[in-house]
């Protein structure tokens, strides 16, 4: 729920950076100090701003969830996260966080075993996002990442002649 006081952006996005570098440095123990205030305070931002870039930023909060919860097997946790992730993204479409999100969403059938309904979720957020009003940049990462989220999926597919397919369209669609 958010807070009752405004939090200003450069809070929420201070916090954020600071976030991925404890996820980039797989510093577990800071994240988990960081992520109750980091919830809350971008939480009321989303609430308070009601922007795409602040349902975003709730989007992404939620992605890191995702990502720890998947690496300690809490698979209900990471489920959960990405379901919070795709609400957050919905309350103000922005087509490269809805990327992520279908990549997070893509991963939770990875981690399940699933991987053809994986293939199928990032296949239709790649039309997706060639299909939105997007930066060149843009539109570049957000295929990027999806086409990475494809191969790995790809990788695990029991036919190997069908995932070396699925991966290289991934990797010729770069």
């Amino acid at each position: 729920m958010p807070d009752v006081q405004a939090v200003p952006e450069e809070r929420v996005t201070e916090d954020l950076e600071t976030a991925g570098r404890y996820r980039g440095d797989v510093d577990v123990a800071a994240l988990i100090t960081l992520f109750p205030g980091l919830l809350r305070n971008a939480t009321t931002y989303a609430h308070t701003a009601n922007s795409p870039e602040a349902w975003s930023a709730l989007a992404d909060v939620y992605s890191t969830v995702y990502w720890l919860a998947a690496r300690h097997r809490r698979m209900d946790m990471a489920e959960l996260a990405v379901a919070r992730q795709r609400w957050a993204v919905e309350q103000q479409p922005n087509a490269v966080a809805e990327a992520f999100s279908a990549r997070d969403c893509a991963g939770t059938y990875l981690n399940f075993g699933d991987v053809e309904r994986g293939l199928v979720v990032v296949d239709r957020a790649i039309v997706a996002v060639q299909s939105a009003p997007l930066s060149t940049a843009d539109r570049d990462l957000a295929v990027g990442i999806l086409n990475l989220r494809g191969m790995t999926l790809a990788g695990r597919l029991q036919d190997k002649a069908e995932g070396k397919r699925e991966a290289r369209r991934d990797i010729e669609s770069v």
